[in-house]
């Protein structure tokens, strides 16, 4: 992977949910990305993401080198779930407890 993140563009995304229906992995991805705007949207506005680590970008970089490397969709959902528990593990004014439950459930 490279040093520089991912980001989907919208066509990309009208793409991803066009095939929604018929492949359960986007479904998922989908699902993913729409909590994860959820909780960018309600982000605390005193601790906001650096730019060049945005959750957003992080998850989409996870999901996309999964693609590409044919991952089982549970694989990759393990590991979208390992990258938003690192990201909120270097927020600040978060509990950590919060990291590590995920990190936990990634594991189950």
């Amino acid at each position: 992977m490279t040093d520089q993140q991912h980001r989907a563009t919208p066509q990309q995304w009208r793409d991803v949910r066009a095939c929604a229906d018929d492949i359960v992995t986007y479904s998922t991805i989908l699902e993913l990305h729409d909590r994860i705007e959820a909780l960018e949207s309600t982000a605390q506005p005193n601790y906001p993401a650096k730019p060049d680590s945005s959750l957003l970008s992080r998850v989409a970089a996870v999901i996309d080198n999964g693609i590409a490397c044919d991952r089982e969709p549970e694989r990759i959902a393990r590991d979208v779930i390992r990258a938003v528990a690192a990201w909120l593990g270097e927020q600040k004014g978060y509990d950590s407890a919060w990291a590590i439950r995920l990190e936990l459930e990634a594991e189950r």
